[in-house]
């Protein structure tokens, strides 16, 4: 695979971008689209991996999707029906989950409310991220598991010979790690009337609680649908606990711009030395996305941000400032924080994020591969097991890898307009979330001059 030259701005930037949908709010339109009572609408769905591969996974249930232009019309699969896309032979249908946590942490309850049996693979870097607190609780619902390498792990059956005959169904789940496990079960709730004879469904877990803005997430998309969702009054209590009932409804919805996506886009002219500024449109007012927090981030590293009508601008001069973070809600928007923290380290300003410990189980060792690729350029920095340091440093350009992580690569990217040579092993890994990732860069880079690989 040849390296991508990352390019570097030799003139002020002054970009106009337009982001392509949100990967987390496609993926639950999807799943609600699926399990809704009548056919559906989506618009604005994120085109990407992630997203192709739900869908294919959702067909496999009976699920059918047709683009009619921008729109995508969802025709949801029938209750109380063997799901139409299994196989007439009454083989095990194999679901391939790529590195999509959402495909791998979602649609397994689905086989546990339909009553059927699954096989679940993935990429390499899939096998590794945590799933048993899932099954564990799956499990304990009354699914059983073929383990096919380690237990909890990808790849595994699952067999969904169907919930325990009760009215009110209760799981504890352990979210500690990713709040797509409590997700999971609650999208396992709104699915309960497709074949289940259980009324609703309480989801239970302990603090400690991760990326709850994901899970808050999950919860507004379900209530935009009709579904009922009894939630915390308070998310810092020891015990929490969800309670779900009641199907989808059918109808529109429109998949607002992909906020931690912007994360590289908004970082170029701060991390720029020769600074500019980029304008992203179509910024939501109101939004459950984390990405909602770069207006608060960006001014700590010493950014002017502007949100007016819909558009949110950002500027810099190029000096930025060492921030303290605690980031154990934000975790989507690391690795970019990281660079931008690599940076104000080399103008001599430190910068702590912590809280962190989680994306050890991403696409890869987040904390790890930030804190490797960061040395590779002449960072200083301490990596704790939930926190990064990043110390004062001079830095030089490097050859750097994706991981076939996504975020990793516009880590990559943003290193690039600072540092002229940098290079990336594989840019296609953005195609998890934005397949269009080299042309949008390009297109912003045209009007900072010519750009130098």
């Amino acid at each position: 695979m040849q390296a991508w030259p990352c390019p570097t701005p030799s003139e002020p930037i002054d970009a106009t971008v337009s982001l392509p949908g949100s990967k987390s709010l496609s993926a639950r339109a999807l799943l609600a689209a699926a399990l809704a009572d009548a056919p559906s609408q989506i618009e604005g769905l994120l085109e990407s991996r992630d997203t192709a591969l739900m869908r294919a996974a959702l067909e496999t249930l009976g699920a059918r999707f047709t683009w009619h232009g921008d729109l995508l019309q969802v025709t949801p699969l029938a209750a109380g029906q063997k799901p139409a896309g299994l196989p007439p032979d009454n083989s095990t249908p194999v679901i391939d989950c790529g590195l999509a946590g959402t495909v791998m942490r979602f649609v397994p309850p689905l086989a546990l409310a339909l009553g059927v049996s699954l096989t679940f693979t993935g990429d390499q870097a899939a096998l590794a991220r945590p799933m048993e607190p899932l099954t564990d609780a799956l499990e304990a619902l009354g699914a059983s598991f073929d383990w096919h390498g380690q237990r909890g792990r990808l790849p595994f059956t699952i067999h969904g010979a169907g919930l325990k005959p009760q009215e009110q169904l209760q799981v504890q789940v352990d979210g500690s790690k990713s709040s797509q496990f409590v997700s999971a079960l609650l999208y396992l709730g709104a699915a309960l009337p497709l074949g289940a004879k259980a009324q609703s469904l309480t989801v239970s877990a302990k603090q400690p609680l991760v990326s709850v803005p994901h899970l808050q997430m999950s919860v507004a998309s379900l209530r935009q649908c009709g579904v009922q969702v009894q939630t915390p009054e308070d998310y810092r209590a020891e015990q929490l606990s969800w309670r779900v009932s009641g199907r989808p409804r059918g109808g529109c919805s429109v998949i607002e711009p992909d906020l931690s996506n912007a994360g590289p886009f908004i970082a170029a002219p701060l991390v720029s030395a020769a600074g500019g500024q980029v304008r992203i449109l179509h910024w939501p007012t109101h939004t459950t996305q984390v990405g909602a927090n770069w207006l608060e981030i960006l001014k700590l590293f010493g950014a002017q941000v502007q949100l007016d009508q819909g558009t949110l601008q950002v500027s810099s001069s190029g000096a930025l400032r060492g921030i303290e973070r605690d980031a154990s809600a934000e975790g989507e928007l690391v690795p970019t924080m990281a660079a931008l923290a690599l940076v104000a380290a080399s103008q001599g300003q430190p910068s702590k994020i912590w809280g962190i410990g989680h994306l050890r189980g991403h696409e890869t060792d987040r904390l790890a591969a930030i804190a490797t690729q960061a040395r590779k350029l002449g960072g200083n920095v301490d990596e704790g097991q939930d926190y990064l340091i990043f110390h004062p440093c001079d830095l030089h350009p490097a050859s750097l890898e994706a991981y076939a992580d996504h975020r990793m690569a516009t880590f990559a990217a943003i290193m690039g307009l600072n540092l002229p040579g940098v290079s990336l092993d594989n840019v296609g890994a953005t195609a998890k979330t934005m397949p269009t990732f080299t042309q949008l860069w390009a297109d912003m880079l045209k009007s900072a001059g010519e750009a130098i690989g």
